[in-house]
């Protein structure tokens, strides 16, 4: 019950305040969320070719990664599966941590998406730092402490 109210809770938040006249926005592997979020934006949904991830119901791998090399998105919406000081962001698939790096790199914005229970935990593979950042969309129940962190580094924390 918690993930459904924590799910709901970021989707609010994005709509609210992030998905206004976007037009080129990359959403995360997960296609519990892509949906959400193509609702709540009603932008145009793009999706790239490549292998489909049954457990994340992503689509990854090297088609998708040509087709990103030729995207320029206003927005990248990047779910993380924890995040660790020393570690970053991070997620437990190669495939999606090289998509997520690409969508990076060709977005103006970047938005994590995190609930609490994640950090402090070490991933596998390094998405990204909090300096690539610019926002984190997460629950109440982060950690003054890594909130202040994130807000010294210039991201804005919701």
């Amino acid at each position: 019950k918690k993930n459904k109210v924590t799910h709901k809770y970021i989707h609010r938040i994005v709509a609210e305040t992030f998905l206004n006249n976007q037009n080129n926005i990359f959403y995360t592997s997960g296609l519990t969320c892509a949906i959400e979020m193509a609702k709540l934006s009603k932008s145009k949904v793009f999706v790239t070719g490549g292998n489909l991830n049954m457990r994340s119901f992503s689509v990854n791998g090297m088609d998708g990664l040509r087709c990103l090399e030729k995207v320029n998105f206003d927005v990248a919406f990047i779910g993380v599966t924890r995040y660790a000081k020393d570690t970053g962001f991070t997620c437990e698939s190669l495939e999606d941590c090289e998509l997520k790096r690409k969508a990076i790199e060709r977005s103006k914005k970047v938005i994590v998406l995190m609930d609490s229970s994640k950090v402090e935990r070490k991933g596998t593979y390094t998405i990204c730092d909090l300096d690539q950042v610019d926002v984190l969309i997460s629950d109440s129940l982060l950690s003054d402490s890594f909130k202040q962190e994130c807000e010294k580094r210039g991201l804005s924390v919701y």
